[in-house]
């Protein structure tokens, strides 16, 4: 069973196309074993499906908590710097 997840990149953040397709958007998604409770995360083709491995997810995972981390400090730097220019206006 193929279920989708939210992740998805683009062909500009990979230098790979599918081989099957020639597609250059990829998601990744999990597979479920014949062993309950064990599933495996793939990168797949989001055109047609073409598995094209498994990827380490835990860098994956890491990658998009740096990234995550990134944007909120990003967003109290752009409140706070809303928050000046409001002072600023009001006088």
């Amino acid at each position: 069973m193929l279920s989708f997840a939210s992740a998805s990149l683009a062909e500009e953040d990979m230098a790979v196309t599918c081989s099957k397709c020639g597609g250059g958007r990829f998601e990744l998604g999990s597979v479920s074993s014949s062993e309950p409770a064990r599933q495996f995360t793939i990168l797949h083709c989001a055109a047609c499906g073409q598995s094209l491995g498994l990827p380490e997810i835990d860098a994956v995972r890491s990658a998009l908590h740096e990234q995550q981390t990134t944007l909120n400090d990003l967003r109290h730097q752009l409140n706070e710097i809303r928050d000046r220019l409001e002072k600023l206006a009001t006088g």
